[in-house]
């Protein structure tokens, strides 16, 4: 059960290869046991190995157990995967739920969680520090005190999944977005997507081959391209939705072979509600280990009453849209979102001239 949390000494038999250091510690995930001729054996999958070493992997362990401990399986595995990058945490059905609705992006920390944080810290900088600091010296910058303290925190939130490539290429725009602020100079996307992908291309060459390296970078460059089509906030946030959506939804059907026909749809209704419910967590996560007892359960039963409303919104509808989930209908939706983009790119190309 993921809600009870045991140390244990056991001898564990993999069946693939993984580096682990004998009597370090990892997370598994139990199924009921099995008895084969009167030896009890204990299935289950490898979550994560958690190095004993590094003030940040100590970290995670410790707001990991925190999490499985004050909620149930269901959000505590949620939380795992959106906050501290552990996607296999997740159980299969459930991703599966996410990826029908086109919602499979926000299972993996990347640049619209470390977007979050940072604009979360950058808050909470003008809310403490920042005021201060302008009390003492009423010439400080306030914008570059914030922008810098919420970078900063962009990159450590990443930092709490560098062994996932999404992670990595998060940071590393974080990284790049910084410099640009630090130098003062006029930060294009473009160019930092540029940057980072090269960045990550030398740094991380293996990526390279990987699926996951392509959807983030098509995605961006989806969003780049059409995040300034429209006059207001909610046409601008469209497009851009839409444009990241035309670029890598015929990818995921070919690789997955799962259609989501309502992406952009749900990618409009659901990430307004996820964006809060990633703030929450992200808060309850780091400071779990630092609150005592009392404070710990009472924040985790809003933490789970919030979680649990988002993920049970989910399931309502994957259940409502399951049954128009066909390539058919994928296709039609998927000609429908190139129409809207070319009549918005004429608009604007018209505009200008």
């Amino acid at each position: 059960c993921l809600r009870s949390h045991a140390m244990v000494h056991a001898r564990v038999f993999l069946s693939r290869r993984v580096q682990i250091k004998k009597g370090s510690p990892i997370l598994v995930e139990l199924r009921p046991p099995r008895q084969k001729k009167g030896r009890g054996y204990m299935y289950g999958k490898l979550l994560r190995h958690m190095a004993p070493s590094g003030f940040i992997s100590r970290f995670r362990d410790l707001a990991q157990s925190n999490l499985y401990r004050c909620l149930s399986g269901r959000t505590a595995s949620f939380l795992s995967a959106v906050v501290l990058g552990n996607r296999r945490s997740v159980p299969r059905p459930q991703r599966l739920q996410f990826a029908r609705l086109g919602l499979a992006h926000l299972l993996a920390l990347s640049g619209m969680h470390t977007t979050v944080a940072a604009f979360m810290f950058s808050f909470l900088a003008l809310l403490f520090f920042a005021r201060l600091l302008w009390v003492l010296n009423p010439n400080t910058d306030l914008l570059r005190i914030r922008m810098v303290v919420a970078l900063t925190a962009a990159v450590l939130v990443s930092g709490m999944g560098l062994n996932h490539p999404s992670s990595r290429r998060a940071a590393l725009f974080a990284v790049f977005t910084l410099i640009f602020y630090i130098l003062r100079r006029r930060m294009v996307l473009l160019q930092v997507l540029l940057l980072s992908a090269a960045a990550s291309i030398v740094l991380f060459p293996g990526d390279l081959v990987t699926w996951s390296f392509v959807f983030s970078y098509l995605a961006v460059f989806g969003l780049a391209l059409f995040a300034h089509s429209g006059h207001r906030w909610w046409a601008r946030a469209f497009y851009a939705t839409l444009g990241a959506s035309a670029f890598t939804t015929p990818l995921a059907f070919l690789v997955f072979h799962v259609p989501a026909p309502m992406a952009p749809l749900a990618n409009v209704v659901f990430l307004p509600l996820f964006v809060p419910v990633l703030g929450l967590g992200m808060l309850f996560t780091y400071l779990s280990p630092f609150l005592p007892a009392i404070v710990l359960h009472a924040s985790a039963w809003l933490v789970g009453l919030v979680v649990s409303h988002f993920l049970l919104g989910i399931s309502i509808a994957d259940r409502l849209l399951r049954p128009i989930s066909t390539p058919v209908i994928a296709g039609i939706s998927y000609a429908t979102q190139m129409g809207i983009l070319l009549f918005a790119y004429a608009l604007r190309r018209r505009k200008r001239q």
